[in-house]
């Protein structure tokens, strides 16, 4: 899937973009005296920022649980070389997950 294509797929960083060009447009409108394109273009605004606010959500969870697998999969390879069992509690009870 391509992001940022003009499509309207956009990853956060270009969301930001857009975010800042939209901002332009919105002060080119206030000051041109087109007052309901202006209200329109901050209710716009307003949803790219809170799709923003969820993309972000879902980043970050999505690195915790790569981390999490990680750490799992780091436990197992250690436990592989040594023949030790793996007690470690800083990855959320992985040590069970063998």
């Amino acid at each position: 899937m391509t992001l940022n294509d003009g499509g309207g797929l956009y990853d956060n960083s270009g969301l930001c973009d857009t975010l800042i060009s939209d901002c332009n447009a919105a002060i080119k409108a206030v000051v041109s005296g087109q007052y309901i394109q202006f209200c329109a273009m901050m209710v716009q605004i307003t949803q790219k920022i809170m799709n923003l606010k969820k993309g972000i959500a879902a980043d970050l969870e999505a690195r915790d649980k790569t981390i999490h697998d990680l750490n799992i999969m780091l436990d197992h390879m250690q436990q592989k070389l040594t023949g030790l069992p793996v007690d470690n509690e800083d990855d959320g009870g992985a040590e069970n997950d063998h």
